[in-house]
């Protein structure tokens, strides 16, 4: 299978320039996936916090400038340490914060946060960014996990995890090139007919992604089964990878 060429599709427009070129291997077209992947993690992660810090700003500006003050090291007495808790204590709480003492959750439910506060003052608090609940790291011993993604609304957090990915694939789908997974592999997105891609069908093929784990990656086989080595969404775009 290796080494094929792309070859006339009866019922498309097709460029003849197209005919006979290198059909973009499935190995290299895999990789370069997960290239542009590995390149968005940091981006949405980014989203996600800006958007966490606005939402928890907006909703509970205590919190906010208790986190503000744990990450900025001005948290050095043990006064301090007890404010801080007991203006962050609620909160986490509310999004069931990981490694939070029974006596603390109790007093905070009670309306008792800065008695809860002596239960944590001297806890070594940590940030996760993952987006699912466990991260995969152990807890340390009297420690507190915050998760970041939880003080991210829904709808945001579902902006942060679909509109990057979707403008990344989008907006580099229009250009000559493609993305950088694409651009490092040496492989290139192309219409049958030699168009460029419209903004509209660019993000049309990019929703096409969904596809694959919508038939549980069996739509993946068509890299092999395909004559063309053409997904649901190169079909769906009336594209071809070369």
């Amino acid at each position: 299978m290796a080494g094929r060429t792309f070859h006339l599709i009866t019922h498309r427009v097709i460029v003849e320039s197209l005919i006979g070129r290198d059909l973009a291997p499935p190995v290299r077209r895999l990789a370069a996936f997960a290239i542009d992947v590995g390149l968005l993690a940091v981006p949405t992660i980014l989203v996600a916090v800006f958007w966490a810090a606005v939402a928890l700003g907006v909703t509970d500006r205590p919190a906010y400038d208790a986190i503000r003050a744990l990450t900025a090291g001005e948290v050095r007495t043990e006064s301090q340490s007890l404010d801080v808790m007991a203006a962050l204590l609620p909160r986490l709480v509310a999004i069931g914060a990981d490694g939070l003492p029974l006596e603390a959750i109790t007093a905070v439910k009670a309306g008792r946060a800065r008695d809860a506060a002596v239960f944590v003052k001297d806890a070594d608090v940590e940030f996760s960014l993952t987006f699912s609940s466990d991260d995969g790291r152990p807890m340390k011993p009297g420690g507190i996990r915050i998760n970041i993604a939880k003080f991210v609304p829904g709808m945001a957090r579902g902006a942060a995890l679909f509109g990057v990915p979707a403008l990344y694939f989008t907006l580099l789908g229009l250009t000559a090139g493609g993305t950088a997974g694409k651009r490092l592999l040496g492989i290139e997105v192309c219409r049958l007919d030699g168009r460029r891609l419209t903004l509209l069908e660019s993000f049309d093929r990019f929703g096409g992604y969904a596809q694959v784990p919508g038939t549980l990656f069996i739509g993946v086989l068509d890299l092999w089964r395909d004559p063309n080595r053409r997904l649901a969404h190169d079909r769906g775009a009336n594209t071809v990878v070369l």
